[in-house]
């Protein structure tokens, strides 16, 4: 009988184990280079944004600055790291026994699961894993290129921006270079016109020290001076006082009609025979006005010593000024002149005016020089005596200076005999009565010593030669 051999076991597929661990570990090295890729990519976006705040793109340009970068990428690249982790890998797993089973490493407890456990992928497969992690890597190499290109986009926007920003940038120090050194010629030119004002001011107070010193002397002086013009003005008008009083006495009395009539208000100062006018020594202080009359008398016979009181001459005062008066020569007599010195004088016209004459007037006056008195020439008279500051009284008293007679009215011219009418009865009553009532005032003027002024001796007196009135 024929014995059957035993079989035998076919040997284990040690390449296709071997194959299968070299590829996982390929796998698993792309993994890991893809992991520390993006870690290198993110690192070095990193580098980039710090590496743009203190370098611009002009000195990343430079040739040696572009050495440095590349000595530094072969030096220390992600295939020298990745190298370096595969063989630590390889070490872990066949240690110092290298023909170990491949099922201890894809084990549940193996180096393979321990490996995924670590790498956030516990209970999957290593074809799983590997699946998962090249679909995770084209993933990030889509995000990576799109993120690339935006870095490019945002470098290039940088590039543009930080161009405008060092144009700018140029451009506002060349401005704010120039704004200082206008700003440096404005300062000086200030401290200019300062040092100037501060000059004219010390000389401008200087000079008005001066001035003020110079003034304050001279109205020092002025003081003094004035004080020195009061006290001669004060004694100047002691004298005048003394003066006056001495005048007064010796001018004749007031009281009495002799007395009033004698007083003279004035003198001839000049005679100017060329224009017919004389210049006397009184003026608007005195209360003179143009068109008052004087009559002229000669000194040596006194005021009143001429025919009805008259003087030689009559003046009429064409211009007044303060302390002096032109008046115009109206009537001279014959064989006579004026000569300076004469005086002159007007019952009216008082200078002073402490006291004004009162005046009774009544009767007829020719005015006119036709020989008509008429009631007309009284008004005229009334108006004079009113114009040169005298007073007409309504009545005749015992406060009346002087009683002023015109003509006595007429008796009736006619004698109409047995054919007499009511009405030159009339008249003829009226012009009794009229002369009745002249008469009464003359009579009453002479009991209360009233002096009494026909009207040529008034006309003569005040000087009135407009007419002639008064004979020679």
């Amino acid at each position: 009988m024929a014995m059957a051999r035993p079989t035998r076991s076919a040997p284990p597929p040690y390449a296709l184990i071997t194959f299968v661990f070299l590829w996982f570990l390929a796998t698993a090295g792309s993994a890991i280079l893809y992991v520390q890729l993006g870690k290198t990519q993110k690192n070095l976006s990193t580098a980039r944004s710090r590496l743009a705040q203190f370098a611009s793109d002009r000195d990343m340009a430079r040739q040696n600055v572009r050495n440095m970068l590349a000595r530094a990428s072969l030096e220390n690249t992600v295939l020298d790291q990745m190298t370096h982790e595969i063989h630590e890998l390889e070490f872990r797993i066949f240690g110092t026994h290298p023909g170990a089973r491949v099922v201890a490493l894809t084990g549940p407890g193996g180096p393979i699961a321990q490996t995924l456990s670590s790498a956030g992928m516990p209970g999957q497969s290593l074809l799983g894993a590997v699946e998962k992690l090249r679909t995770q890597l084209a993933i990030a190499t889509r995000k990576s290129r799109r993120y690339q290109a935006s870095l490019a986009l945002y470098q290039r926007r940088f590039q543009s921006a930080n161009g405008s920003f060092v144009n700018d940038e140029q451009t506002l120090h060349k401005k704010l270079h120039a704004a200082r050194r206008r700003i440096d010629e404005l300062t000086a030119d200030l401290t200019r016109v300062r040092n100037e004002l501060a000059g004219q001011a010390t000389r401008l107070q200087d000079k008005l020290s001066s001035r003020q010193r110079k003034f304050i002397g001279e109205l020092r002086m002025q003081l003094v001076l004035k004080h020195q013009y009061r006290q001669e003005l004060a004694i100047r008008e002691q004298l005048v006082r003394q003066l006056r009083r001495d005048i007064a006495g010796a001018r004749p009395p007031a009281q009495g009609a002799g007395a009033i009539l004698a007083q003279a208000d004035g003198k001839v100062s000049r005679v100017s025979t060329a224009d017919n006018n004389v210049y006397i020594n009184i003026g608007t202080r005195e209360h003179v006005a143009p068109g008052l009359t004087f009559a002229v008398y000669s000194p040596a016979l006194g005021v009143g010593s001429g025919p009805h009181g008259g003087g030689k001459a009559s003046i009429t005062v064409t211009r007044a000024g303060p302390y002096a008066a032109v008046a115009r020569i109206t009537h001279v007599r014959d064989n006579q002149a004026i000569y300076p010195g004469d005086l002159i004088a007007n019952p009216i016209f008082r200078r002073a005016m402490t006291h004004r004459y009162h005046f009774f007037v009544t009767g007829d006056f020719d005015v006119n020089g036709n020989g008509v008195p008429t009631a007309q020439g009284r008004r005229q008279i009334v108006n004079l005596i009113r114009q040169w500051g005298g007073v007409v009284d309504r009545k005749l008293t015992s406060q009346t200076d002087f009683l002023v007679l015109g003509a006595r009215p007429a008796a009736a011219a006619l004698n109409f005999g047995p054919a007499r009418t009511p009405q030159s009865a009339s008249i003829a009553a009226l012009r009794r009565t009229a002369q009745m009532k002249y008469s009464a005032l003359e009579t009453k003027a002479q009991s209360l010593s009233i002096p009494i002024l026909d009207a040529n001796r008034f006309l003569a007196m005040i000087g009135y030669y407009a007419h002639p009135l008064v004979q020679r």
